[in-house]
């Protein structure tokens, strides 16, 4: 494995400040036992939605209240762009709440790799669901 051309260590703490803003972030004081959030960046149109798992099996849409994440998000992806090259264009960001255990995947090439439609709804809230 090669070493990044960007900064590790920025991006490390701007990683973690992601994880803090979600966990600190009102709409998600409750009981889930996971989650799910998806950004994707479309040349200035910036997005953010998400799903919170439940122990009984059950799930919700839920975002974030604010911007707080997604700008945080923003920052993080600005600190893992290398010079001359294109930034990821969508991440999905997971937590498991029981081992306060985050993954998270990028996506350089396909912003649309975790769209949600009304034909995929169920199928993509299960594919997001960590494992």
């Amino acid at each position: 494995m090669t070493d990044p051309a960007f900064d590790s260590e920025q991006s490390t703490t701007a990683l973690t400040a992601v994880a803090e803003s979600i966990i600190e972030n009102s709409r998600y004081q409750d009981s889930w036992a996971s989650l799910s959030l998806v950004a994707t960046f479309r040349g200035g149109s910036d997005s953010m939605f998400g799903y919170v798992y439940f122990d009984d099996g059950s799930w919700v849409a839920r975002k974030p209240k604010g911007f707080d994440v997604l700008d945080k998000v923003t920052v993080l992806r600005s600190t893992m762009t290398e010079d001359g090259k294109p930034a990821w264009k969508s991440c999905l960001i997971q937590i498991k709440r029981s081992e306060m255990d985050m993954a998270v995947d990028f996506e350089y090439e396909d912003a649309d790799r975790w769209r949600i439609d009304p034909g995929n709804l169920e199928q993509m809230v299960e594919t997001l669901r960590p494992s």
